[in-house]
């Protein structure tokens, strides 16, 4: 039986229906195939719908005031989306303009914004989230008013993915939205509770992260640490050198390690809480210096540092982990894992361990002490942390090392860790061997004998990238869980 709620839904959905026949969206893409695909998914929503094949093409429609809206590439011959965006609100500022990018494009998203873009929004997309952001710019509904911008350093925030904040629980610190470079504008004010229906409004507007000033991040993700008596916190690495690290860290992230099998939220998430953790911990002198030590002493080590994070974070997402403080831990943990690598010679690194002598195998093992040994001496992580990063080598047949722990002996986060590290090793750029597609280095973990590693970890980064697991695999875990009642 129909309720109230439900006649009034459908009411809104015919008028919303009705709404959208009366606007003509401009669709601008010179790859026919994509540009057709494109004009079918806005004609079954409702919207009546024109194409041009370059910006050139596109500006005379605009300018005949023949649409209401625009959607288009960024890469295009003759004019470009960004110039088209540019004559467009130099003449009819009031038209929507949406760009569309791919991820070797989004360093241009910034000058998008400040051009006055409504949205970019990143391919491949979903069609539902493209008629979202037309309705969104043509329909405001239940749109925050925002406040005056305020000018900050990038550095003094950290962002946490709106997505996450909205299956958290409520927070009271200064929350804010960053509209570019060095602008923030505060949604949220210190004691003062956000409700979710307002930061539903945000996402709506293509906000994907909110920002907190660092002091209280570190105390919404539960990092209780007073670093001011724990380390000297020096002002002698210049605010240019971090702004400088953060940037370039993004950027590996972007070039590295995002595959288009992943589901593009999930990541948005991931990534906010690995960029983060980054910038939180270049505050630090000694910290920062670690980081600065992983980036310089060997090609690809940061690289890996990195990947084996956010890979980490994606997996404890795909398990369900929804605590910002473990998250956090685990981050912090992924991210040193190998900080011992600094300290054994780059050409043993390097080698395949199939290829090293008896020696250099000894040798590479020690790593996993060396980073217990100087993650100590920073003084700065919790004793969980160290515990994680000194046992991800272990493996639960009892065959890892360096202490030959079985699996009850392991902590949860290390197993994980564990097949992080071992799908960036095959997946990501190394200097150790060419690296794999992410489906064929999964196909070789699996192909392993399950005592290695915990199936319920390996089931958690196949559903990652939207695979199945092997039966074995679910059989193994499944007699795990039975033997460890």
């Amino acid at each position: 039986m129909a309720t109230p709620d439900d006649a009034a839904k459908t009411c809104n959905n015919q008028s919303l229906t009705q709404e959208r026949a009366k606007k003509i969206i401009l669709i601008v893409d010179d790859d026919d195939t994509l540009r057709s695909a494109l004009t079918i998914v806005v004609k079954k929503s409702g919207y009546q719908a024109i194409e041009a094949a370059n910006g050139r093409a596109a500006l005379e429609h605009v300018l005949s005031a023949k649409c209401q809206a625009v959607l288009t590439d960024i890469r295009m011959p003759e004019m470009d989306g960004m110039e088209l965006l540019k004559a467009i609100k130099s003449k009819h500022s009031h038209i929507p303009v949406i760009l569309m990018t791919g991820f070797a494009e989004l360093l241009e998203t910034l000058e998008a914004n400040q051009l006055g873009a409504s949205a970019v929004l990143a391919k491949p997309m979903k069609s539902t989230d493209l008629i979202k952001a037309i309705d969104t710019h043509l329909f405001p509904i239940e749109s925050p008013e925002l406040g005056n911008e305020e000018e900050h350093s990038d550095a003094e925030f950290c962002s946490i993915a709106i997505d996450e904040f909205i299956s958290g629980h409520e927070i009271k610190f200064d929350i804010y939205v960053r509209i570019r470079e060095g602008k923030y504008i505060k949604i949220a004010h210190q004691g003062e509770d956000i409700s979710l229906d307002r930061v539903r409004a945000y996402k709506q507007k293509n906000f994907h992260y909110l920002f907190m000033r660092k002091d209280d991040f570190k105390k919404y993700v539960g990092f209780n640490l007073n670093l001011a008596k724990a380390i000297h916190i020096s002002s002698n690495i210049p605010k240019s050198k971090k702004l400088s690290f953060l940037k370039h860290t993004g950027e590996i992230v972007v070039a590295n390690l995002y595959v288009t099998e992943v589901d593009e939220e999930i990541f948005y998430s991931a990534n906010s809480v690995l960029q983060s953790t980054v910038n939180l911990l270049t505050e630090q002198e000694d910290v920062f210096s670690l980081m600065d030590a992983l980036n310089s002493h060997q090609s690809t080590l940061y690289v890996h540092s990195l990947g084996v994070t956010l890979y980490s974070l994606l997996i404890a997402k795909a398990l369900g982990w929804k605590s910002q403080s473990n998250q956090f831990k685990l981050a912090l943990a992924a991210l040193f894992h190998d900080v011992g690598l600094k300290e054994i010679d780059p050409e043993i690194v390097k080698l395949e361990r199939s290829k090293m002598t008896h020696e250099q195998v000894k040798e590479f093992e020690t790593h996993s002490d060396r980073s217990l040994k100087i993650l100590k001496t920073i003084g700065t992580f919790p004793a969980e942390v160290l515990q994680i990063a000194h046992q991800h080598h272990e493996e639960c047949s009892g065959g890892g090392y360096p202490q030959k722990l079985r699996r009850t002996g392991i902590h949860p986060m290390a197993k994980l860790i564990s097949v992080a590290d071992e799908f960036c090793s095959l997946a990501l750029v190394n200097d150790r061997r060419d690296k794999l597609t992410p489906k064929a280095a999964l196909t070789e973990m699996v192909s392993v004998s399950p005592d290695r590693f915990d199936p319920e970890m390996m089931i958690a980064l196949l559903k990652v990238f939207g695979l199945d697991p092997p039966e074995d695999y679910v059989q193994a875990h499944l007699r795990n869980k039975t033997s460890l009642r």
